[in-house]
């Protein structure tokens, strides 16, 4: 992998910030961001290439980690209500990310019962 230029970080941290503040909308994607930033959804992806990850499971990753928070954050927020405050709302993404989802609530309602502390990875 090459070195990041000052202009492809420039450009990342300008998708971050954006994809930061529209998270939970469940429109996000690769053609939006690439919109707003004023870049080709192609150099959008090119700059991901050199990432281990792609923009769409960094997006993912991002929402579950806002779920995840959710759930640690309120004692009785039901499953639903986490997911449609992350943006996790379509049917695929549900249904992609169920168990990733239902694993995470499982452990911090254990561990709230528990009084055990969760260090999720």
């Amino acid at each position: 992998m090459s070195k990041m230029s000052a202009i492809q970080s420039v450009h990342l941290k300008r998708i971050e910030h954006y994809v930061n503040l529209n998270l939970a909308n469940p429109h996000l994607s690769p053609n939006t961001v690439a919109a707003a930033c004023h870049i080709s959804v192609r150099y959008l992806h090119k700059l991901f290439a050199s990432l281990p990850y792609s923009f769409s499971e960094w997006v993912k990753m991002l929402r579950l980690k806002q779920a995840n928070h959710i759930l640690k954050s309120n004692s009785y927020v039901p499953l639903k209500k986490s997911l449609i405050g992350s943006a996790m709302v379509t049917k695929v993404t549900f249904l992609a990310f169920i168990n990733s989802i239902l694993v995470i609530h499982l452990k911090i309602r254990a561990a709230r019962d528990n009084k055990v502390l969760l260090t999720l990875n």
